[in-house]
């Protein structure tokens, strides 16, 4: 922790070192207000959903494939398909690789 008059005088010897603290601490607070408007405006699906596309880099889409998730809803359960890297070449014996054969 910076003692207030160490942090004072290092702000005012270095107004770049502040312009740029400003700016990480706006970046800061847009990225809490969207957490807090996702939290307090957004269901629980549509934000897990919106997390697998940010943590994949991938959109969410309806693909044309079966599982047996339609049968573990009837059961009651809540679920979703989240399948990392290419449906065209899953369960192949090439499927590590990511790429569509």
């Amino acid at each position: 922790m910076i003692p207030q008059r160490d942090a004072d005088a290092l702000l005012t010897g270095n107004p770049q070192f502040a312009r740029h603290l400003v700016r990480k601490l706006i970046g800061k607070v847009r990225s809490l207000t969207e957490q807090v408007r996702d939290l307090a405006l957004r269901d629980v699906y549509t934000r897990l959903v919106r997390f697998l596309e940010e943590q994949s880099g991938n959109p969410a889409r309806v693909i044309p494939f079966g599982t047996e998730l339609p049968e573990l809803i009837d059961m009651g359960a809540e679920a979703c398909v989240f399948g990392p890297g290419d449906i065209r070449v899953a369960h192949r014996t090439d499927s590590r690789s990511g790429s569509p054969a």
